[in-house]
Protein backbone atom coordinates (compact mmCIF):
# COMPACT_ATOMS: atom_id res chain seq x y z
CA UNK A 1 0.00 0.00 0.00
CA UNK A 2 1.49 3.31 -1.07
CA UNK A 3 1.00 6.00 1.56
CA UNK A 4 1.47 9.75 1.37
CA UNK A 5 2.70 11.56 4.48
CA UNK A 6 1.69 15.04 5.52
CA UNK A 7 3.40 16.81 8.35
CA UNK A 8 0.91 19.04 10.10
CA UNK A 9 3.28 20.72 12.53
CA UNK A 10 2.48 24.34 11.95
CA UNK A 11 5.01 26.78 13.36
CA UNK A 12 2.70 29.68 12.54
CA UNK A 13 -0.03 28.26 14.79
CA UNK A 14 1.20 30.49 17.60
CA UNK A 15 0.54 33.52 15.43
CA UNK A 16 -3.00 32.25 14.95
CA UNK A 17 -3.65 32.23 18.67
CA UNK A 18 -1.33 34.60 20.50
CA UNK A 19 2.29 35.77 20.17
CA UNK A 20 4.35 32.68 21.15
CA UNK A 21 6.80 33.81 23.83
CA UNK A 22 4.16 35.58 25.89
CA UNK A 23 1.93 32.50 25.63
CA UNK A 24 4.69 30.29 26.98
CA UNK A 25 5.31 32.69 29.84
CA UNK A 26 1.63 32.74 30.76
CA UNK A 27 1.43 28.93 30.58
CA UNK A 28 4.56 28.53 32.75
CA UNK A 29 3.39 31.04 35.34
CA UNK A 30 -0.12 29.59 35.53
CA UNK A 31 1.25 26.07 35.94
CA UNK A 32 3.56 27.26 38.73
CA UNK A 33 0.64 28.96 40.48
CA UNK A 34 -1.29 25.69 40.42
CA UNK A 35 1.73 23.66 41.58
CA UNK A 36 2.23 26.11 44.48
CA UNK A 37 -1.14 24.90 45.82
CA UNK A 38 0.25 21.35 45.92
CA UNK A 39 -1.94 20.12 43.07
CA UNK A 40 -0.87 18.80 39.67
CA UNK A 41 -1.75 20.82 36.57
CA UNK A 42 -4.84 19.46 34.87
CA UNK A 43 -6.91 20.58 31.90
CA UNK A 44 -9.30 19.22 29.29
CA UNK A 45 -8.75 19.02 25.55
CA UNK A 46 -11.30 20.61 23.19
CA UNK A 47 -12.91 17.14 22.96
CA UNK A 48 -13.26 17.02 26.74
CA UNK A 49 -10.50 14.48 27.37
CA UNK A 50 -8.88 15.07 30.77
CA UNK A 51 -5.13 15.64 31.02
CA UNK A 52 -3.19 15.54 34.30
CA UNK A 53 0.55 15.98 34.69
CA UNK A 54 1.84 13.21 36.94
CA UNK A 55 5.08 14.88 38.00
CA UNK A 56 5.86 14.43 41.69
CA UNK A 57 9.03 14.64 43.70
CA UNK A 58 11.14 11.52 43.78
CA UNK A 59 11.09 9.09 46.66
CA UNK A 60 14.41 7.62 47.75
CA UNK A 61 14.83 3.93 48.38
CA UNK A 62 17.95 2.43 49.91
CA UNK A 63 18.60 -1.12 48.81
CA UNK A 64 21.25 -3.24 50.44
CA UNK A 65 22.83 -5.92 48.30
CA UNK A 66 25.48 -8.46 49.38
CA UNK A 67 28.07 -6.29 47.63
CA UNK A 68 26.99 -2.71 48.38
CA UNK A 69 24.18 -0.33 49.22
CA UNK A 70 22.32 1.32 46.34
CA UNK A 71 20.17 4.41 46.55
CA UNK A 72 17.30 4.60 44.06
CA UNK A 73 15.23 7.66 43.30
CA UNK A 74 11.80 7.17 41.68
CA UNK A 75 8.71 9.32 41.20
CA UNK A 76 5.94 8.30 43.56
CA UNK A 77 2.28 9.36 43.44
CA UNK A 78 2.12 9.87 47.20
CA UNK A 79 4.94 12.44 47.09
CA UNK A 80 4.28 16.20 46.72
CA UNK A 81 4.10 17.63 43.20
CA UNK A 82 7.36 18.66 41.59
CA UNK A 83 6.62 22.38 41.13
CA UNK A 84 9.45 23.05 38.70
CA UNK A 85 8.57 20.11 36.45
CA UNK A 86 4.85 20.97 36.60
CA UNK A 87 5.69 24.46 35.34
CA UNK A 88 8.32 23.72 32.70
CA UNK A 89 6.58 20.67 31.23
CA UNK A 90 3.16 22.25 30.90
CA UNK A 91 3.59 24.41 27.75
CA UNK A 92 4.81 21.53 25.53
CA UNK A 93 2.32 19.10 27.08
CA UNK A 94 -0.53 21.52 26.41
CA UNK A 95 0.55 21.98 22.77
CA UNK A 96 0.85 18.19 22.36
CA UNK A 97 -2.67 17.78 23.72
CA UNK A 98 -3.91 20.29 21.13
CA UNK A 99 -2.05 18.49 18.33
CA UNK A 100 -3.45 15.14 19.47
CA UNK A 101 -6.96 16.55 19.56
CA UNK A 102 -6.61 17.85 16.02
CA UNK A 103 -5.35 14.46 14.88
CA UNK A 104 -8.25 12.67 16.58
CA UNK A 105 -10.78 15.07 15.07
CA UNK A 106 -9.23 14.49 11.64
CA UNK A 107 -9.25 10.70 12.10
CA UNK A 108 -12.94 10.75 13.07
CA UNK A 109 -13.88 12.83 10.03
CA UNK A 110 -11.80 10.62 7.73
CA UNK A 111 -13.62 7.59 9.13
CA UNK A 112 -17.01 9.20 8.42
CA UNK A 113 -15.86 10.04 4.88
CA UNK A 114 -14.58 6.47 4.29
CA UNK A 115 -10.97 7.63 3.95
CA UNK A 116 -8.21 5.33 5.28
CA UNK A 117 -6.30 7.19 7.99
CA UNK A 118 -3.02 6.55 9.74
CA UNK A 119 -1.25 8.98 11.97
CA UNK A 120 1.56 9.37 14.43
CA UNK A 121 2.92 12.52 16.12
CA UNK A 122 1.80 15.21 13.66
CA UNK A 123 2.10 12.88 10.66
CA UNK A 124 -1.07 12.02 8.75
CA UNK A 125 -1.18 9.38 6.00
CA UNK A 126 -3.71 8.14 3.51
CA UNK A 127 -3.84 6.57 0.08
CA UNK A 128 -2.85 8.87 -2.81
CA UNK A 129 -6.39 8.84 -4.21
CA UNK A 130 -7.67 10.42 -0.95
CA UNK A 131 -5.04 13.13 -0.51
CA UNK A 132 -7.23 16.03 -1.63
CA UNK A 133 -10.14 14.94 0.57
CA UNK A 134 -7.87 14.48 3.58
CA UNK A 135 -6.27 17.85 2.89
CA UNK A 136 -9.67 19.49 3.13
CA UNK A 137 -10.61 17.57 6.30
CA UNK A 138 -7.35 18.49 8.05
CA UNK A 139 -7.91 22.16 7.29
CA UNK A 140 -11.58 22.17 8.31
CA UNK A 141 -10.86 20.40 11.60
CA UNK A 142 -8.03 22.83 12.34
CA UNK A 143 -10.33 25.79 11.69
CA UNK A 144 -13.06 24.24 13.83
CA UNK A 145 -10.66 23.63 16.69
CA UNK A 146 -9.08 27.08 16.66
CA UNK A 147 -12.16 29.14 15.83
CA UNK A 148 -12.52 29.88 19.54
CA UNK A 149 -10.03 31.30 22.02
CA UNK A 150 -8.12 28.24 23.27
CA UNK A 151 -6.23 30.11 26.00
CA UNK A 152 -9.41 31.74 27.29
CA UNK A 153 -11.01 28.29 27.57
CA UNK A 154 -7.88 26.99 29.32
CA UNK A 155 -7.91 29.87 31.81
CA UNK A 156 -11.59 29.25 32.55
CA UNK A 157 -10.91 25.57 33.22
CA UNK A 158 -7.93 26.47 35.43
CA UNK A 159 -10.16 28.82 37.41
CA UNK A 160 -12.82 26.12 37.78
CA UNK A 161 -10.28 23.51 38.99
CA UNK A 162 -8.35 26.01 41.13
CA UNK A 163 -10.73 28.65 42.51
CA UNK A 164 -8.16 29.70 45.15
CA UNK A 165 -5.68 30.88 42.48
CA UNK A 166 -5.77 34.33 40.87
CA UNK A 167 -4.44 33.80 37.34
CA UNK A 168 -2.90 36.66 35.37
CA UNK A 169 -4.41 38.29 32.32
CA UNK A 170 -4.10 36.39 29.06
CA UNK A 171 -1.57 37.61 26.50
CA UNK A 172 -2.91 39.72 23.65
CA UNK A 173 -4.32 37.73 20.75
CA UNK A 174 -2.57 37.53 17.41
CA UNK A 175 -4.11 38.89 14.23
CA UNK A 176 -4.33 35.79 12.02
CA UNK A 177 -7.76 35.09 10.57
CA UNK A 178 -8.02 31.33 11.13
CA UNK A 179 -10.33 30.96 8.11
CA UNK A 180 -7.33 31.81 5.89
CA UNK A 181 -6.06 28.28 6.59
CA UNK A 182 -8.74 26.99 4.22
CA UNK A 183 -7.08 28.65 1.22
CA UNK A 184 -3.44 28.64 2.35
CA UNK A 185 -1.24 26.95 -0.24
CA UNK A 186 1.44 26.13 2.34
CA UNK A 187 -0.69 25.06 5.30
CA UNK A 188 1.46 21.91 5.61
CA UNK A 189 5.21 22.12 6.06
Amino acid sequence: MCLISFCTHIPSRRAALHPGSTDKGWLNKSAMQIAETGKPVKWSTPLGLPCVQPYTKNKRYNVMTPVQGVSLSCPAPEMPVNKRKQSTAFPPNFIHSQDSTHMLMTAIECYHAGIPFRGCARQFWTLPCHVDEMDSIIREQFILMYSFDVLKQLKESFEAYNPEVKFGDLPDSGQLNIDCVRDSKYFFS
